[in-house]
């Protein structure tokens, strides 16, 4: 499903204190339920892909959390998504920023 909403992305910015920026953009949102089967029987998975449009520069790297919609101010990991890959396509007609969580 492909949403239009608020993204609140937390940047971890001390791994050993565990100190993050909170930082909340519109963006497009499409989320997804995938399975596969096993041995055991079934695993399930979410995953998002986020579009954040404009030329401005993000922070935001691998191993940072997201979550849809306005998060709270306490980073709740339980609750959010985990960005495994950023894509920055801020050149050409539509700059944007790309980010793949699960």
């Amino acid at each position: 499903m492909l949403n239009t909403e608020a993204v609140t992305v937390y940047h971890i910015t001390d791994d050993e204190t565990g100190a993050y920026e909170r930082v909340v953009y519109r963006a497009h949102v499409f989320a997804s339920d995938k399975q596969r089967a096993e041995d055991g029987g079934f695993v399930c998975g979410d995953s998002a892909k986020i579009r954040i449009p404009g030329k401005a520069e993000i922070s935001v790297s691998v191993h940072d959390y997201v979550f849809i919609g306005e998060g709270p101010t306490s980073l709740d990991t339980g609750a959010c998504y985990k960005v495994i890959g950023i894509c920055d396509r801020r050149k050409g007609g539509l700059p944007h920023w790309i980010i793949e969580a699960v």
